[in-house]
């Protein structure tokens, strides 16, 4: 659509695209042209053309879609901003307003220095996708701010890999995350903001758990310089879950509940009647 859009108004000859099937002799092509001034807008992807370019002549560069590798982004930014370059450039992001994506960026221009890379994932997910993602080795800890109530599956299925988590000290996780094995975030109960609100689901008359920010920070700052001594007590919290959440374990306490709670309902009782001696009826033949 942008490659349409562009070449309608300037002309096919002005614009060029740069992917991952582009081919080598017609990608340095591409990059002369674009150099020389004959290519005026240069499409391509960040990855694509991360590395190994030269686009000095760029002096804007806009960006339709991100991604989170900051290595990738950082990396594709230095294709215009690099020796050779003479004039200022300006970088845009196109950002849907009051979506996840807007606030990543917000996050990313208040920080110097190397983030960490962040992935979106969306859609229908296996659970075999799931577990993998849960024990992927890159995911080192798992953070979950809940601000309402649930039972936390997703806690308790990440507990298993006996990796840290993080987590609200409010909500259903309580019943399985242990303040001593596992980090537990302390807050405040506040009322639903309007913008959160939903009708006849999210009403802003409730109330919900607003973390502390404080000791977030201090949490994540435990979990990053004290990670194998907090790996410990993960791996013990795994192992109590593993012992005492497993499907068989919670039918068993649930029939136990079941014994404990519900009253004795009326059985069925046998009626057995005595037997009687009567007189035997004579008959007439």
């Amino acid at each position: 659509m942008i490659y349409d859009t562009l070449a309608k108004k300037y002309g096919a000859s002005r614009v060029a695209t740069y992917y991952g099937e582009t081919e080598s002799e017609v990608r340095q092509e591409i990059v002369e042209g674009f150099q020389k001034g004959d290519i005026k807008y240069f499409i391509g992807q960040p990855r694509t053309g991360g590395y190994g370019l030269t686009l000095t002549k760029a002096k804007t560069v806009i960006y339709f879609n991100n991604t989170y590798d900051m290595e990738v982004r950082l990396q594709s930014e230095d294709r215009a901003h690099r020796i050779g370059q003479t004039d200022t450039v300006t970088y845009i992001d196109f950002v849907a307003p009051k979506t996840i994506n807007e606030k990543i960026i917000k996050i990313r221009k208040t920080v110097k220095g190397k983030l960490p890379n962040i992935y979106l994932i969306d859609g229908d997910v296996s659970d075999n996708d799931m577990s993998n993602l849960y024990n992927n080795p890159k995911v080192k800890a798992m953070i979950s701010l809940t601000k309402g109530e649930g039972f936390g599956r997703p806690l308790l299925e990440f507990s298993l890999t006996g990796k840290p988590i993080i987590a609200s000290a409010w909500s259903g996780q309580i019943d399985f995350l242990s303040s001593e094995l596992s980090i537990l975030v302390g807050g405040t109960l506040d009322k639903v903001h309007p913008s959160a609100a939903s009708k006849d689901m999210i009403l802003t008359e409730a109330q919900w758990f607003t973390p502390n920010s404080i000791e977030v920070g201090r949490a994540y700052k435990a979990v990053y310089k004290h990670y194998n001594k907090v790996l410990k007590n993960s791996r013990k919290q795994g192992y109590n879950n593993k012992s005492n959440f497993s499907l068989d374990k919670m039918i068993e306490h649930f029939g136990h509940i079941l014994d404990n709670r519900l009253p004795e309902f009326p059985k069925q009782v046998e009626f057995n009647l005595p037997e009687l001696n009567l007189p035997k009826i004579q008959t007439n033949e």
